[in-house]
């Protein structure tokens, strides 16, 4: 990576940083403001977060999407296979269905 173009994600981030300690900020005063105004009411937990580490982050959903998919399909692959080839005996071929059921029900199931 271009060291121009580092540079500018760092500053990027330190400014997304910046903006979302505000944002934090505003929103732990408002919280200390209702508790004083209408104490009667449900207050959210006044623990500001804790801050974030990682400068960049992977969507938890596309990376189990991913992960996922490098799994399933050398796996159905090999499964459709067995239940296809008229050299597998039953034992085999059990198996097999084995697998494509499990791997329906995790997908289907995922959501």
């Amino acid at each position: 990576m271009d060291e121009a173009c580092r540079q500018a994600l760092i500053q990027q981030d330190e400014q997304a940083r910046e903006v979302r300690e505000r944002l934090e900020y505003e929103q732990f005063l408002l919280k200390l403001q209702l508790a004083e105004f209408a104490p009667s009411l449900p207050v959210p937990p006044l623990e500001p977060p804790p801050p974030e580490t990682h400068i960049f982050r992977m969507d938890t959903k596309l990376l189990k999407f991913i992960g996922g998919g490098v799994v399933t399909l050398p796996v159905m692959l090999c499964a459709l296979y067995v239940i296809i080839a008229p050299t597998y005996g039953d034992a085999d071929k059990k198996w097999a269905y084995g697998a494509v059921g499990t791997l329906l029900g995790f997908w289907l199931g995922a959501g």
